[in-house]
Parts: structure tokens; sequence; C-alpha cells
């Protein structure tokens, strides 16, 4: 498996984020998995909206929502928000691929972006895309699916793919 990791911080904001990708390989999708439902806000489509639009604007597919990956980001959001912290791995050590695959996805590519500060989803896609390595993950041509999830000002969008 590979890991890269990239910090980055905003100065004259003082809001930080980094992107984690993660392409394990061996991995299969268990199309059998329950994939329920989950409940997006506004906001949240809104979000999904300006990152398929900024994939259509390079040439780029749009992504599909994937339950899963909704569950997987909102939970994450919420976590960071109520224990008071701000980064890729959870306050119970996890990472991107063990909350996604705690919720029934099976995949062969994941990433993360996340952003702490920005009230509507056009500002945080913007600052995204404005960031090289938020930008890769958008961009990611191996991304076929995303969730997004938001607490307060927290935002965090989950990109996968199925193998």
């Amino acid at each position: 498996m590979r890991v890269f990791v990239i910090y980055i911080t905003l100065i004259g904001i003082g809001l930080s984020g980094c992107v984690t990708i993660v392409s394990p390989t061996g991995q299969s999708n268990d199309s059998a998995a329950a994939i329920g439902t989950a409940n997006t806000t506004d906001a949240e489509d809104q979000a999904v909206a300006s990152i398929n639009q900024a994939r259509s604007d390079q040439g780029q597919s749009s992504l599909t929502t994937d339950p899963r990956l909704i569950r997987a980001a909102q939970a994450h959001a919420q976590d960071m928000v109520s224990q008071g912290y701000f980064s890729h791995t959870g306050a119970n050590g996890s990472t991107v691929r063990s909350r996604v695959t705690a919720q029934g996805f099976r995949g062969c590519f994941w990433a993360e972006n996340i952003s702490n500060g920005r009230a509507s989803a056009s500002e945080v896609v913007n600052s995204w895309m404005g960031s090289p390595g938020h930008r890769a993950n958008i961009l990611h041509r191996k991304a076929r699916q995303v969730g997004v999830g938001k607490s307060g000002n927290t935002w965090v969008a989950v990109f996968a793919a199925p193998c």
C-alpha cells in the first residue's frame, strides 16, 4: 500500500489542512454489502455539485455519491468537531481507509480532503481547487465516487473507487 500525505498551511487566515491519498492493492469490492441510506444537507449536495463541475471543467467524468462514503465523511467531520481536533487521523486512531471500510465499502482507491473554517460549499471547493494536493484528489483519475460530510464549518470529502 502506498500512502501519500501532504500537509498544507493556509497562511494569513490561520487554517490548516492536509490531504491523504491511499492506493491499496489486492482489495475487492463487496458488492453484496448493504449500502443503506445517508442523509445529506443542501450544503453537502452543493459541494458534490461543485466538485463535479470542477471535474467537468477539466475534462473528467462526474463522481457519483455513495451512502457509505457519505457516512464515513459525516462521522469524521462530527468527530473532529466534538473532540476538538483537525486531522486525517481520527481521535481513535482511525484512517480514511479504516473509516470507509467500517462502512462496508471495499475499494482500490481512497483519498480525503478536509477543511475547517469555510462556511459555504463554494468556498470549500474553491479553496481545495487552489491547493495542489486537494485539487489532485478532486481531479484524480481513479476517483469514481464521493461522499461529503459537514459539521459546523468542518468539511470532509472522501473520494474512492471500488475494485
